[in-house]
Parts: structure tokens; sequence; C-alpha cells
């Protein structure tokens, strides 16, 4: 009898069939687990029926309910380090039952305490019987319910319970790893007092641990588990204590990383001897561990339990993660979000079909907590948290302030172009500042508006300092369905030449009002357009015609003190009105594990079918290859990166058309900044030609070589270094301005050119988003001399 309850240690409980069995139960009944002898609150402990039909948790206040058929009953208690209970529950039962569990001491002199032979032995039996445990498990359906309780440092801020059915799938994604498992889910029921929880870079509630996989995804990053087949090289495992759970006896070890190089966990795990198999671990991430952005500081206890769901396969039945988060939430870092959530998992099938999930259209909500309270029972202090909550109606910057609240609502970076710095969105409104030889200082402010049937208008006004004119831009945007979006745009502007720069013209304009020249050249365009987007599957797809006035711009702001260099002359473009149609596709961001983006632009100008001015075609794109290299378990191994990037034209391609290969900035004397795909050892302005054709690449050995040589506190900085190359030609120019010939200043930086670069860069220096680059030129560039070694910054982003 005994060893048939150890068997399924330690959950059963009512998730098992849904809400199905809380309509259909007849009696509830609830009580307190306490220590027989201290009389002391158990929580974590068992409470099931004798069949295994129904089952429930104790929870803080080890406190149970448990919906039962009808009564008489006979209930099992059950608490690892306590003898198991057999508990009758007659018709004339009180309403909270108590039950009491008696400890189970071992004598001191029985305790078999051996070095970490005993326990290394002990771990290889069940690294071995785990092996074969997976080698025939393809799928495990579970359901579950997960509680989330966040706090401050007085009081609890938000609740939250989801209900959802789990789908686990093995050896799809790594078929070398069978105990590596996707997920799919299925919310069936949430309950929470507010939405706000979702902006926290938390785990979702149906993202739940396996501490028996070889490796464990904790925010982000992969860590090798106790029980990885490697486990023993990485891990020291000692006896801690010895109990027993019936007639079997339970080790307690204790676990620790044997050096930093590995993501690890410290702590402790409990092993089933004779079954051989995990039956709890207690752990943490170990110190050393550093956490990718937006996770800045992550001190969780990690708490789960394992039993046996079906012949021979042990799972995971419960989860706790208790502790505190450190993290930013757009461009604030918020204070120390402390939290504790708790998974309950149930109603385990093995090897189903992913079709046999259940398809849930809409979440039942449940704002007052009903079933949540059925499966998990509240504390005291929750249930008054849920009524306070409600009335309080917290955001996320109420519950958990920034660390500084300057610029709380500003942000720099452009979300339709990742990785890119813009100017601010302020309280909603985009304020642009633009400097350049030609229009001097810009200021504008712009907008969104809703109006109706779901049209959004776009707006922008601005004026210069340079070029007295009112610049202007409005769009008019409507979707059309889910996956199309109409809209129409009009826009009068200084503009700069050129098609396709990385460099935006807010960092750019950082360079000509330092000192610097000016990146780029300029003309004034007024500009009519009109398109569609479609977006598919992660596919985005753009279309439209456009119309063009363009007029060269002959004049230039003069510098004022201390700055004495004057800015190079602003070449002319074609003037005259210009009709094309264009269309852009750009596959989804980490299309697949080695394409990591992939854009192909098109443009064509014909004055027979278009009344242009110009007959031409632009054809470019570019494709981002990344293959992991060293440490690839890892969430940012060790990897080569390559950016393949060309374009050509045809016809006629007027000044303003022509194509870019990007260089550095130069923001102060001497001080440059880089961007990963341009060339690092020239810097001012961009290569410019009819047709191009570049790779650049990369490979980032991340903190690597400072784990090889043991400079932890370099690695806990997450510094690293990289070697990268960049190799490129440029050839043709555009067609010349009639009465005119073709302009460019210097003149090395159009027409027939090529370039070879190589360099390395140390990252993240002293744990900021900053990079060094060090890049010597391979062979002379124009009047350049070769072999020059340049130093310059870089920022990732």
């Amino acid at each position: 009898m005994v060893y048939s309850v150890i068997r399924y240690i330690p959950y059963i409980f009512l998730l098992s069939t849904g809400v199905a069995w809380t309509a259909a139960a007849q009696v509830r009944i609830g009580g307190t687990v306490l220590d027989g002898q201290t009389g002391s609150l158990l929580s974590g402990a068992h409470v099931f029926t004798e069949d295994m039909a129904q089952g429930a948790i104790t929870n803080a206040e080890g406190r149970f309910v448990l919906e039962l058929s009808a009564l008489p009953e006979a209930i099992v208690v059950q608490h690892l380090g306590y003898a198991p209970r057999v508990f009758p529950v007659p018709p004339e039962a009180p309403e909270s039952l108590v039950i009491r569990l008696t400890p189970i001491v071992i004598p001191l002199e029985e305790v078999l305490v051996s070095g970490e032979g005993f326990a290394s032995s002990l771990m290889e039996q069940v690294i071995r019987r785990k092996q074969r445990m997976f080698a025939d498990i393809s799928s495990l359906r579970m359901v579950g319910q997960t509680r989330l309780i966040l706090e401050d440092d007085e009081r609890i801020v938000h609740l939250g319970d989801t209900a959802f059915d789990l789908l686990w799938l093995y050896g799809e994604t790594e078929p070398t790893d069978r105990t590596h498992h996707t997920y799919r889910a299925e919310v069936s029921a949430v309950s929470r007092t507010g939405a706000w929880d979702e902006e926290l870079p938390l785990p979702a509630p149906h993202d739940v641990a396996n501490l028996y996989e070889d490796f464990v995804t904790v925010q982000g990053q992969r860590m090798i588990g106790p029980t990885h087949p490697d486990a023993l090289e990485h891990y020291v495992f000692r006896v801690a204590a010895e109990r027993t759970l019936g007639d079997r006896t339970i080790y307690d070890l204790n676990v620790s990383p044997i050096g930093e190089e590995e993501a690890a966990f410290i702590g402790q795990i409990s092993v089933m001897d004779e079954e051989f198999v995990l039956l709890e671990a207690r752990l943490f991430p170990a110190r050393h561990v550093v956490f990718p952005a937006p996770t800045s500081g992550w001190n969780v206890r990690y708490v789960q339990h394992f039993r046996e769901v079906t012949d021979g396969f042990w799972a995971p039945v419960h989860l706790d993660m208790e502790g505190t988060l450190r993290a930013a939430v757009g461009m604030q870092r918020l204070r120390t979000v402390r939290f504790s959530r708790r998974t309950l998992l149930a109603g385990h099938t093995a090897n189903i079909p992913e079709e046999q999930l259940a398809s849930v259209t809409t979440p039942w909500s449940d704002p007052d907590f009903r079933y949540g309270q059925v499966l998990m029972p509240m504390t005291a202090r929750e249930l008054d948290a849920v009524a306070d909550l409600r009335a309080a109606n917290l955001t996320l910057s109420e519950a958990f302030p920034p660390e500084r609240r300057a610029g709380r609502f500003i942000g720099f970076l452009d979300p339709e172009i990742p990785g890119q710095l813009q100017w601010p969105v302020v309280m909603g409104y985009r304020f642009k500042f633009r400097y350049n030889r030609v229009d001097g200082l810009l200021s504008s402010v712009g907008n969104e508006l809703d109006l109706f049937s779901g049209i959004r208008m776009s707006w922008r006004l601005g004026q210069a300092t340079g070029l007295e004119q009112t610049r202007s831009y409005v769009s008019l945007a409507r979707p059309l369905g889910e996956q199309f979006l109409f809209r129409i745009s009009r826009e009068r502007d200084v503009a700069s030449q050129g098609a396709w720069s990385g460099h935006s013209e807010a960092l750019a304009s950082v360079q000509a009002a330092l000192g610097g020249q000016d990146y780029f050249d300029y003309f004034r365009r007024t500009r009519y357009g009109a398109g569609m987007e479609a977006r598919w599957r992660g596919l985005h797809f753009t279309a439209g015609v456009e119309q063009e006035k363009a007029e060269s711009i002959d004049r230039q702001v003069a510098r004022s003190w201390p700055y004495a260099q004057t800015f190079r002359a602003n070449p002319p473009v074609r003037d005259g009105t210009f009709r094309s149609v264009y269309a852009t596709l750009a596959l989804p961001r980490r299309a697949t594990r080695t394409i990591r983006s992939a854009v192909l632009r098109v443009e064509h100008g014909s004055p027979q079918r278009l009344a242009g001015n110009a007959a031409f075609t632009l054809l470019g794109g570019h494709i981002d290859l990344a293959q992991p290299t060293l440490h690839r378990h890892r969430p940012t191994p060790a990897g080569l990166h390559i950016r393949l990037q060309g374009g050509t034209s045809f016809g006629d391609l007027p000044p303003q058309r022509a194509v870019l290969l990007d260089t550095g900035l130069e923001l102060f004397d001497g001080l440059r900044l880089n961007r990963h795909h341009a060339f690092r050892s020239l810097h001012g302005r961009p290569l410019q030609g009819a047709r191009y054709a570049a790779v650049f690449w990369r490979h980032d050995f991340t903190t690597l070589p400072f784990e090889w040589v043991r400079l932890w506190p370099l690695v806990r900085l997450r510094m690293g270094i990289t070697l990268f190359g960049a190799h490129g030609r440029v050839r043709g120019q555009p067609a010349a301005p009639p009465d005119e010939g073709f302009s460019c200043i210097p003149p090395g930086y159009c027409g027939d050119n090529s370039l070879h670069e190589v360099g390395v860069s140390l990252t993240r220096i002293g744990g900021t988003p900053f990079r060094m680059d060090i890049t010597r030129r391979l062979g002379d560039f124009g009047d350049i001399p070769g072999s020059r070694v340049v130093l310059g910054f870089g920022v990732e982003l």
C-alpha cells in the first residue's frame, strides 16, 4: 500500500479534467495539514483520494480544498520527511479538517554519509535511467494552473491565475537532445487584478521549466541541468541527508558548479534510491550566471517535484518560483520586483498527437478568482489584496516606479527599424531635430490620431533656421482586413541624396553639429505617394506609386565659433518631376536559424508610362546570416554573422537615387562612431555609385576569451571580443545633371573603387553598450594610404 502511494508523488488534483469536475462534484471539504510534533503548518503537502482521481496541494498557510463526489471517502496526505497518512472522511466530518503528520527521524548512526564518490555513483545511475526514460517519449499532455503574485517592499500589487492545456513535444527541434521540449498551450481561464504584468520580462504562465531536462532555459539563458549527461563534469554532488518516504530511501544531494564556464545551478536535489529517479529539485541559478537583456538580476529559487505519470516515465507535477527580478521595461529600469509563482500540473498523458490539444478561442474570464481558489486556496493576505487591488487599479509605473523618473515617457528606438536610433517620442509626440549644412537646425513635432472607420492620420510640422520654409508631412492609413494596410501621404522637406543608407538622419546630424563634415548631400523634395502594405506569416510586403519633385540646393549655412572647418559644397541633383513604382519584400526577423533577416527592394521609373523625367530601374537588398559556432546551447552563443549586400541600376539613374555603402561617422575630431554594416576604416560620407556589392562579417566570441583566461569580473560585465571584416566594391556613377559634371567631394568616395578591411572589437566596455573598434585597411583607397589602423567606437543596441 505504501509503495503504491509513493509512485504517485506528489500531486493529483482537480485540474486533471478541468472545470467539468467542479460542476460534477457534490461535496467540498477543506482542512489544514500540521506537523504532528511542533504543530507548524505544512506547505506543499499533497492531498488526494485513494483512487488518485482528485487531489490538491496545501498553500502557504497549510490549507487545502478538495472536491469529492460523495462521502464517506478516504484521502491520502503525504509530505517528504513525514509518514504518509490515510485519513478517513465520514459523512459527519467537520467542514475544516485538521490532519497531523508524523515526522520520520533517521537515527544519526544509520545515516549513510559518503564522500563525493557515492553521490557521483548515484548520479551516474540517475543519468542512465533518465536517458532510457526519454528514449520512447514523443509528447506529454497536461493541464495546469499558474498563480503569480507580485509584491513591492510593503504589499501585494498584483495577483493572477491562469488555467491552461499544455502539450510538450520532444525531439522535434533538437533530435540529438531527446529531453528538450517545445510546447504548445491553450489558455482556458484567466483571473488577474491588472494586465500590466505582461510588460514585465517574466515567463508566460504556461512556460514551465522542467528541471529534469538536460538544458533548462531561465530568462533566456540556457542552463545546464543537474541530470545532463555531462553533469559530473560541471557539478559537484555531495550527500547532505538521508530520508525515507514509506519504505524507500531518499538521498538529498547538494549541487554546486565546478567552475564558472557554464551557466549552472546551485542548490539541492532529492533522489530515490533503487528507482534512481529525481524526486525533488530545489535550485538557484549560480551567482556567476549572466542573463540577457532586459533582465539584469534574477535571484529566484526553483522548487519542483516529480512523479511517475506513465510506466517508467517521471514528469514534473509542480513548479514553485520565488525571488526578485531586476529589469528594464522600455528605456526605464524598474525597482526590484518581488514575486512568487506556483504552477500545478496534472492529467499527464504521454505520446498523443498534437491535434488532440483542445483549441480555446476565447479564454474564460474569472474576475472573482473562483476557479483558481478551488484549485489553490488563497491565503487571507491574498484575499484581502484582491479587494484592495480592484479598487486601486494600479499601473506598472505605480506598482514599480522607475529608479529615475526623468524621461519615463521617452523612447529613442525606432520600432519600425530595429536597432536604429531616432529622435524621441515624448508622451506620444515625436519631436524631431536635424542639423545639416543646407537647413541649419530644423525642429518639428508630430503625432498620430485615430479618426473614423479605422482611419489613422499621421502628421508632422517643422521649421528650419536655414531654408525658411515650413516642412510638413501628412498621411492617412486605413486597414483593409487584418493583413492589409492602404496609405496615402504627402511630404515637403529637405531629403538626403542616395538610397538605402543605414545611418539615420538623427545620428548623422550629430556629426555636422559637432564640427565634422556633413555625412549626406541634400535636395529639396515634394513627394506624393500611395501604397499598400501586407503582412502574412511574418512576411512584410509593400508596393506603391510615388511622384517626387526634386530641386537642387546651392546654399549652405556658415559655421559658427568654435568650428573653423567649412562644409563641402552640396552637389546638385537632376531637377524635375520623377514618377516611379516601387516594391519591397522583407522576410520575418529570424526567419530560420541561419537567416536572420532579408530585404529585397525594386524601384522603376518610366517617362513613357509614368510621365516622369527619367527612365531608370533600381534593384537592391541584403540578407543577414548567423551561425552559432561555440557553446551553442547558450542564449547568445559565440557565432559568425554575415551580411551580403548588393544593388544595381539600369538606365538614366539620377544622382538622388545613387546607391550608398555606409562608412563611419566622425562625431569629434578623431572620434569615430561605427555601425556593424559599414566600412569602419573610412568616415565622414558614404561610398556612392550606380552599382555595388559588399560582404560584412564578424565573429562574436562573446565573453569566451575572458572565460578562458578566468577574468571573471569582465565576464560578469558581459564584456567580449569580436573579430570583423568588410569587403566591397562600388562601380559606375549616376547620370550627371544637364550641363554639369558629376560632383563628388572627396572624389575617391564615388565611382569605381574597392575596399577591404579587418579588425577587432572590445564589446560592452565596463558593462555598458559601448564597444571599441580597431580597424586596419588592406591596401590603398584613392589618395588614402593603406595599412592604416583606425580607432573607433560603436553602440550595441
